[in-house]
């Protein structure tokens, strides 16, 4: 007898085959089941749509930027009480959204293909960074000084120049002549470096010290920036009392930032403070360069480095001894106050003058006590 199979797949996977008979077309389990229905979901599945043709490209041409940076971090409160910031910039104060908003950038959505970005060239990238830089220009009331500020902190920083050390100005208008060489000691973004540069003219130098590598990246610019690579020579090696390799403590890491420190960690006040990170730095001394032939010695010094300047002075007594320096300008703390004086006037330097801060002077103005506040002295022969 001929014999269909039936293939029935079972619950378990395997399948199951069953003779048929021809004649009845009975299965020997009985009448066979009909095929399941699929649900109406399934069976009433609309055509496929016809394949149509891919758009043509849009002519606008697609422009590709990176996604916006997030803002820059505020200075730290130590950078907002040494450059003595105004509320907007100041950590912990209501901002002034007049500020804010003026210091805001509008950029352009980001636009890419297949979502994917493409990478910019090296030309590209440049002009979005120009875009976050402000070229800050200070008249000192001779000259005019150029500062690319890439951020809230740098740029408070140029525009404190006639209002935060006016005295400091005023010094080295009065003191520096076409030919001298000036040392700026603590430079930090090139504030007093720039005036004196323009002042020594074509035949001077200025010598400009600053051991903060954020600091000396905004500094090299600055200098850039006002054509006085020829005048100002930046040397990033810490000054001290002796030579050797110490810890650098950065207190802040961005540009235009102040009180860090070289060989310790004690902010002006005396007070400890942990740095963000340290860095293994070789220092030296004035006269040991002097010695070497890499600086000539100078006319005229300021020297402002948060709490080290005994130190600094002690580094350089051959070239105070000499007759070399006609004045000298060293910020004053509570820390080495009354060495600093009997160290230069043992040199035959005698203290003709001082001035204060813009935040010393309002410490006068309420009955502060001159003696306790920090000022610039100034000495001379």
């Amino acid at each position: 007898m001929a014999q269909e199979i039936y293939r029935r797949k079972q619950a378990g996977g395997t399948d199951e085959s069953r003779p048929i008979d021809a004649p009845t077309g009975q299965h020997p389990l009985g009448k066979i089941p009909p095929p399941p229905q699929l649900p109406q979901a399934e069976t009433d599945l609309p055509a496929p749509a016809a394949a149509t043709p891919p758009p043509a490209p849009d002519p606008t041409p697609v422009v590709e930027r990176p996604a916006v940076n997030p803002a820059p971090l505020p200075p730290s409160a130590a950078d907002a009480v040494a450059l003595e910031l105004p509320a907007a910039f100041r950590p912990g104060e209501e901002p002034n959204t007049t500020t804010a908003r003026a210091e805001t950038l509008e950029q352009p959505p980001v636009r890419t293909r297949s979502g994917n970005a493409s990478q910019l060239s090296d030309q590209q990238w440049q002009q979005q960074i120009d875009q976050l830089v402000e070229t800050v220009s200070i008249s000192d009331g001779r000259f005019e000084h150029r500062f690319r500020c890439e951020t809230p902190l740098e740029r408070a920083r140029a525009k404190s120049l006639m209002i935060k050390e006016e005295g400091t100005v005023a010094w080295i208008e009065a003191n520096v002549q076409a030919g001298d060489v000036f040392y700026d000691i603590g430079a930090n973004i090139g504030l007093y470096s720039l005036p004196a540069a323009r002042r020594v003219g074509s035949e001077g130098t200025v010598y400009a010290f600053e051991p903060h590598v954020a600091n000396v990246r905004v500094l090299l610019n600055n200098v850039a920036e006002n054509e006085l690579d020829t005048r100002v020579k930046v040397i990033s090696t810490p000054l001290s009392d002796v030579e050797g390799f110490e810890q650098f403590h950065y207190q802040s890491a961005a540009g235009g930032s102040a009180m860090s420190q070289f060989g310790r960690r004690r902010d002006v006040s005396e007070k400890p403070f942990v740095p963000c990170f340290s860095e293994w730095k070789f220092g030296t001394t004035v006269d040991s360069l002097i010695q070497a032939g890499a600086i000539r010695p100078a006319n005229v010094i300021k020297i402002d480095v948060d709490g080290n300047e005994l130190n600094v002075l002690q580094g350089m007594t051959g070239l105070l001894a000499s007759s070399s320096p006609r004045s000298v300008q060293v910020e004053i703390h509570h820390r080495g106050r009354l060495e600093i004086v009997e160290l230069m006037q043992s040199l035959g330097y005698q203290l003709v003058d001082r001035h204060y801060t813009a935040n010393g002077k309002r410490h006068l103005a309420v009955g502060g006590d001159p003696e306790a506040i920090p000022y610039l002295a100034i000495f001379g022969r």
